[in-house]
C-alpha cells in the first residue's frame, strides 16, 4: 500500500541531508545500483541523484551497474523533487 507514493526518494534525500552528508563530511554520494533494478534507480533520479555512467566490474560476473550521484551543494540548493502521489498530511 506505501508503493508509488514518493516515500522512497523523500528518506532517501532526509538520509542524505540528515546523516549522510552532515556526519560523515561528504561533499558527493556515489551510488550503483544494478543496472536492471528499475524501481531502485526511478528512486533515487527522483531524490535527485544524477545518472553519470554504466559500469562493468571487470572482475565478476554480476550485471552491469549504473552509477549516481549528488553532491551537497545540489542537494541543499534544490527544491525537493515532486512525487507522483504526495502524501497529504
Amino acid at each position: 500500500e506505501l508503493v508509488g507514493r514518493g516515500i522512497g526518494p523523500r528518506l532517501i534525500r532526509s538520509f542524505l541531508r540528515e546523516v549522510a552528508f552532515p556526519h560523515h563530511d561528504l561533499d558527493v554520494c556515489v551510488i550503483a545500483p544494478a543496472q536492471s533494478n528499475v524501481a531502485a534507480i526511478r528512486a533515487y533520479e527522483k531524490a535527485g541523484l544524477r545518472r553519470q555512467r554504466v559500469f562493468q566490474e571487470p572482475t565478476t560476473r554480476e550485471p552491469a551497474h549504473l552509477l549516481l550521484t549528488l553532491k551537497r551543494s545540489e542537494l541543499l540548493t534544490s527544491p525537493r523533487p515532486k512525487t507522483e502521489n504526495p502524501e497529504r498530511t
